[in-house]
């Protein structure tokens, strides 16, 4: 029986990484939504969209709290020396008690397998969606910068939340220099060792002065003693496979919007479960690769020890708001929704949204 399963697992995965490596991602462009855009909260499909995450929130609140344990991070590391061995950029904010599930907690203890058991879970395709992500902020950047005027040797100032170990971070900074740039990046992420394991890949790279890690929260990054990112600061915030995990999402778009300078656009890729209306035969795979193999792989990749978490990651998955909610959630919060991009026939969205003018 096992081995019928494994054949058949094999068979399944075999086919959706065939289909999905020469699929090309489909754009939804701004036109074809579905809504009509109009920023803020005073839209019937704006307060209609609150209110169903408002109440899909207390459905997590409660069912996190039957099933989550609070615990409390541990005091900044030290070595044997007594001195600490994380970065002082990573040393300026402390995570307060948290429900387990989706917190920085949470991702401390998973944090050694994390790449390898992302690169499983995604099937090695993680890294082109960040790839896709932040080449389409460079060109965004660009054509701001033509269309503006502005300096070629201007260095632009990149936040990355959800920054975990670094990928997307990294991924900026080398882009810039291939593109002639100069950029710097904040990465932001509650969990202090994944944090730690980037930092290692950062030095690792030579690229200490470039980015910056620290422990925050997505929700408030002008926390007193922590980030401090100042009001229309930033040219661009990037977000992967995080913004599920927030606690209050509207909140932290909220925040994105209050650091970014106007014109300039956040860039989130999220997970999503597929709704069939791209491919019926291969979005159903895809949806079944998410709700059994993913919490498979998790089992298998940290010995039985982190199953919990990677079911966690599927039920986060699960329940994720549809695509065009959340695209209508990213309108109430102040974006204009510019494209949609979909992966993996569904499973993946890429989500640019600009900051415009007020009016």
């Amino acid at each position: 029986m096992c081995r019928i399963f494994l054949a058949v697992l094999v068979v399944c995965v075999a086919i959706v990484v065939a289909a999905i490596f020469i699929e090309e991602p489909h754009i939804v462009a701004q036109g074809d939504l579905g809504f009509v855009q109009s920023l803020g909260l005073e839209t019937a499909d704006s307060r209609e969209i609150l209110e169903q995450f408002g109440a899909m929130k207390k459905k997590w609140q409660k069912e996190g709290e039957e099933r989550a344990e609070v615990v409390t991070a541990p005091p900044t590391a030290a070595d044997a020396t007594g001195n600490s061995s994380i970065p002082s950029g990573l040393a300026r904010a402390t995570i307060k008690d948290s429900l387990f599930f989706g917190s920085g907690a949470m991702f401390d203890q998973i944090a050694a397998i994390y790449d390898i058991t992302n690169r499983c879970m995604s099937l090695g395709l993680d890294q082109k969606w960040r790839a896709y992500m932040v080449d389409a902020l460079w060109t965004r950047i660009d054509a701001l910068r033509q269309e503006s005027d502005t300096s070629a040797d201007s260095k632009y100032l990149v936040v990355d939340l959800a920054a975990g170990t670094s990928d997307v971070g990294i991924h900026v900074v080398q882009q810039a220099q291939l593109r002639s740039k100069q950029a710097a990046v904040i990465g932001v992420d509650p969990s202090r060792e994944m944090l730690r394991v980037g930092q290692g890949k950062i030095e690792e790279l030579g690229l200490e002065k470039q980015i910056d890690l620290r422990v925050g929260d997505a929700q408030n990054l002008y926390e007193e003693d922590a980030n401090q990112i100042e009001s229309g600061s930033v040219d661009a915030v990037t977000m992967s496979f995080g913004i599920r995990n927030v606690p209050d999402r509207f909140k932290a778009l909220r925040e994105m919007h209050r650091v970014l300078k106007v014109n300039r656009e956040i860039n989130i890729l999220e997970f999503n479960l597929p709704d069939g209306t791209l491919s019926p035969v291969f979005s159903r795979i895809a949806r079944l690769f998410i709700t059994h193999v993913i919490p498979a792989i998790g089992l298998l990749t940290t010995f039985g020890k982190g199953s919990a978490e990677y079911d966690y990651f599927q039920d986060s998955i699960a329940g994720f708001p549809h695509w065009r909610d959340f695209s209508k959630l990213l309108n109430a919060a102040g974006f204009e929704v510019q494209e949609v991009t979909h992966f993996a026939f569904g499973a993946v969205q890429y989500y640019r949204g600009r900051k415009a003018a007020e009016s």
